[in-house]
C-alpha cells in the first residue's frame, strides 16, 4: 500500500484542478449557468477547488512513491472520483439555497 496516499492525492489534485475551470464553462455557455444570485457560490467553490488542488499536488510530491502500478492506478481513480463527489456535494448545497 506504499504510495497509495500519493496516488490518491495526485488524482484528487487533477480532479480539483478540472473543477476549478467550471466558471469558464459557465462563461462559454451562459444558458447552463446558475441563477444570478448564486454566482458567488460557483466562484467560492472554484477558488476552493483551485486551492485544494494546489495543496493536494504539493503534499503528494513530498510523499514517497510506490512501486506497484496497480496501487497507483487505483489511487488515481479513487482520488479523482472522490474529489468530484465531495465538490459536487458542496455545489449542490451552495446552489440549492437552503
Amino acid at each position: 500500500m506504499k504510495g497509495f496516499l500519493r496516488a490518491l492525492l495526485l488524482g484528487a489534485g487533477l480532479s480539483l484542478a478540472l473543477i476549478a475551470l467550471v466558471p469558464i464553462v459557465f462563461w462559454l455557455a451562459p444558458e447552463i449557468a446558475p441563477p444570478a444570485n448564486r454566482t458567488w457560490a460557483v466562484g467560492a467553490a472554484s477558488a476552493f477547488a483551485l486551492f485544494a488542488s494546489a495543496m493536494a499536488v504539493w503534499k503528494a510530491t513530498r510523499l514517497p512513491g510506490g512501486s506497484s502500478w496497480l496501487i497507483a492506478i487505483v489511487g488515481w481513480i479513487v482520488g479523482f472520483n472522490l474529489a468530484i463527489f465531495m465538490i459536487e456535494i458542496v455545489f449542490v448545497a451552495l446552489l440549492s439555497g437552503r
